[in-house]
């Protein structure tokens, strides 16, 4: 007998007791006749016309049980509200899962991920003449935003501080009383951008990291003003299209700007896969190498191991000693496009935990991550 059959064998018995048993009235075990959930076996993802090419997990040198593993965990209750989970190794996608009635082509909300992306489009607006230099201050896109005082170091912000989460706003993401603003009267304004500008300074533009979600969006504006287009037409034209992506959404406020993404994880994969290719998809160059070394560098460090870019993280991940540099979108709820350079790697995961704010139920994917995904693309 196998290893693997015998792992499969085991964990087939253990199903069977977690489903057949509970506790009786009196403390003792009871064991009773009801169905198991059928033991996950790997199946390679299908082929689509949507410009990926897929492989067995064998054809790129990947042990097949972990990812076994991870499904039958979700399948048994350890990991909840998993939404999917894709995996692609060497520019070839090789584990696709869905869960909870999604599918392969059900689009996920992708919550603060949306930020990366936005700097993509940044990034796209410069290589295109749109936007001359990140160092501009901000100001002079807003002529028409009367309500907004510039006096003081407000008219120092730049459009890198933008994209560094730099710009000195007296903002938090949470409801915070003695802010000059916050996420929940974000979450009801009419105008996001100028909700954000009209806010005060807590410190000097470019010399601390504090996240806003409203920051981006002023990004976002900027964007839009200066291709005289809406950010979902050049999102579409200069990135999107390229890519092959079609099924994809944004949400708006009131006043019409784009806030966030809604697209299907193989969509997100993309995304990720872009940046190991340097910028290329299926031969074309879509972005710029240059920019995506700019947007992935560390600009602040958020904790040990864990730095911020151009509104993109990056961690250090350690593995049996080895360090391995991750790269990461990451939104509310766990929805994650991760990028694994050193590893030729892009991990994706969409989950529905935006309730869960502490706790383990929140770090479900990093233990899927670290424990499953990340162990099987260093076994060799």
């Amino acid at each position: 007998m196998t290893t693997r059959s015998f792992q499969k064998i085991i964990a087939f018995a253990l199903a069977i007791l977690m489903y057949s048993c509970g506790s009786g009235g009196d403390g003792n075990t009871v064991c009773a006749c009801s169905p198991a959930p059928e033991l996950y076996s790997y199946q390679m993802p299908e082929t689509r016309n949507d410009g990926w090419d897929v492989a067995h997990l064998s054809d790129v040198s990947l042990p097949v049980t972990p990812f076994e593993n991870i499904v039958n965990e979700i399948r048994l209750g350890r990991y909840v509200n998993i939404n999917s989970v894709v995996v692609a190794k060497g520019g070839k996608l090789v584990f696709e899962e869905y869960f909870n009635g999604f599918s392969v082509s059900t689009r996920h909300q992708l919550q603060s991920a949306s930020k990366s992306i936005g700097s993509i489009l940044a990034g796209l607006a410069i290589e295109h003449g749109y936007i001359s230099d990140l160092a501009q201050p901000i100001e002079q896109y807003f002529p028409n935003y009367t309500r907004v005082d510039w006096s003081g170091e407000k008219s120092q912000i730049t459009i890198e501080h933008l994209l560094t989460m730099s710009a000195g706003f007296d903002c938090y993401e949470g409801t915070h009383e003695a802010a000059s603003c916050d996420g929940g009267e974000l979450n009801t304004a009419d105008n996001w951008a100028l909700y954000t500008l009209q806010a005060e300074l807590a410190f000097t533009p470019g010399s601390q990291f504090r996240y806003f979600t409203g920051i981006p969006i002023i990004l976002h504006q900027i964007i839009a003003r200066e291709t005289d287009m809406p950010i979902d037409e050049f999102g579409e034209q200069f990135l999107f299209s390229p890519l092959g992506i079609n099924n994809y959404t944004w949400s708006h406020s009131p006043a019409g700007e784009a806030l966030a993404l809604d697209m299907p994880p193989r969509a997100m994969a993309k995304i990720g896969q872009l940046f190991l290719n340097e910028g290329q998809w299926q031969g074309q160059q879509v972005l710029s190498a240059e920019w995506i070394r700019k947007s992935i560098a560390p600009r602040f460090q958020i904790e040990n191991n864990f730095h911020y870019g151009y509104l993109w993280y990056q961690k250090i991940f350690l593995v049996n000693n080895q360090e391995y540099l991750g790269y990461m979108a990451l939104g509310d709820g766990e929805q994650k496009i991760i990028f694994l350079p050193e590893l030729d790697a892009v991990v994706t995961f969409t989950t529905s935990n935006y309730s869960f704010k502490s706790g383990s139920v929140f770090h479900q994917t990093d233990e899927i991550f670290e424990q499953y995904i990340l162990s099987a693309l260093t076994s060799n």
